[in-house]
């Protein structure tokens, strides 16, 4: 009987151990691969889930043997753990990185990366100004605007906002002063920058061609373009839209050929609004220096009387392929004013009485608010 029951026991214990050692057998932790101390995506123990498509929040699960770099952006809020592991996302060399279980099972989550607009940065009531300013601290390789502030390259150094780059990637298109739901041309304009409180806009196309003045004067302030724009252009608005323009103090004295045409946009600009005089107007016409730093930052060491070369005009929003006005007259000569060459340079020899193309430019009163748009040809930016 004894023999008995020590058989029963021993072959409790083997039944016991077999179990045991099938179980832990059958029951294998997953593993991370490590390098650097960045977790792996090869790794047994990490799931990578990337969404199906922007915004819809379905995710499947790849095999991918890398991270993806472009074209999703890493979501911390779903990414997990079940050990409790953290995972972040090192975005200096592309990796996960994770602090806690080394031998953890972990989930990570990529959404599909939408470039930000302004449409998804600002919402309807929103003051235009600063809505642009927010845009614009996403930084240029996003929005394409450039803070003009002390850190950086070439600035103008007023504090402005610019938009600056190539014309199909410059989403700055505002319809004014109209409310069908396509824009009219005649309607569209683009945003130069936030100078201050106010958004200052150009006309996307030149209204014609007319002397920048009819009597051979150079002087702003009693030119016939100046009256055109101030009188029969602005009576076109109605009365609500024309009071959304706010008044603008022009810097008119221009300045020599020498101080704009053969200087870099910065210091063209700082010859240009030093000037005198100056003239209190709605309307005006672009700076020279407003032309040049609508270009790429890489051009904005070239001479403005340079900037026909193909990768400057290639790159700046502003260039139309036309001979147009700006607003700089040319103080060595009681006739000339500054124009846009057609093959894209600024020249000081456009005698004021030759009919130029011009689009009229002027600044937003500082009330006025973003309504809905993201700024492209045609989804334009609307204002209320």
């Amino acid at each position: 009987m004894k023999k008995h029951i020590k058989l029963l026991v021993v072959l409790g214990i083997i039944l016991v151990g077999s179990f045991s050692f099938y179980l832990f057998k059958g029951y294998k932790k997953d593993a991370l691969v490590y390098e650097n101390n960045k977790i792996m995506p090869s790794s047994s123990g990490i799931a990578m889930m990337l969404e199906t498509s922007a915004g819809s929040g379905n995710y499947e699960m790849t095999t991918r043997s890398e991270w993806p770099t472009e074209g999703y952006v890493f979501n911390a809020n779903l990414s997990k753990c079940e050990n409790g592991s953290e995972l972040s996302w090192d975005n200096e060399n592309k990796k996960v990185l994770m602090s806690g279980n080394k031998s953890d099972k972990c989930y990570v989550y990529f959404d599909v990366y939408v470039k930000p607009t302004i449409a998804n940065t600002c919402s309807s009531g929103t003051n235009l100004a600063t809505c642009i300013k927010t845009f614009g601290d996403k930084g240029s390789s996003v929005s394409n605007i450039y803070h003009h502030d002390a850190s950086l390259t070439n600035e103008a150094e007023d504090n402005s906002y610019r938009f600056a780059g190539a014309s199909d990637q410059v989403n700055n298109y505002v319809c004014f002063g109209s409310s069908e739901a396509s824009c009219p041309t005649d309607n569209l304009y683009r945003i130069i920058g936030v100078f201050g409180d106010k958004v200052k806009l150009i006309k996307s196309t030149s209204v014609g061609t007319k002397a920048w003045d009819s009597d051979d004067s150079n002087t702003w302030s009693t030119s016939s373009l100046n009256t055109y724009l101030n009188n029969e252009f602005i009576n076109a608005f109605d009365e609500t839209t024309k009071g959304k323009i706010a008044e603008t103090t022009w810097k008119v004295g221009g300045n020599t050929y020498n101080n704009i045409a053969k200087q870099p946009a910065k210091t063209a600009y700082q010859n240009e609004i030093n000037s005198s005089p100056s003239e209190n107007k709605k309307i005006g016409l672009m700076y020279a220096s407003d032309y040049g730093f609508a270009a790429v930052p890489s051009a904005w060491t070239t001479n403005l009387c340079d900037y026909n070369g193909a990768a400057i005009k290639s790159a700046n929003w502003m260039y139309l392929g036309a001979y147009e006005w700006t607003i700089s007259r040319n103080a060595g000569y009681s006739n000339f004013a500054f124009i846009v060459n057609g093959t894209g340079y600024v020249a000081g020899g456009g005698n004021v009485t030759n009919a130029g193309g011009f689009r009229p430019v002027f600044s937003l009163s500082s009330f006025v608010n973003y309504a809905s748009g993201s700024g492209s040809a045609t989804d334009p930016i609307l204002v209320n």
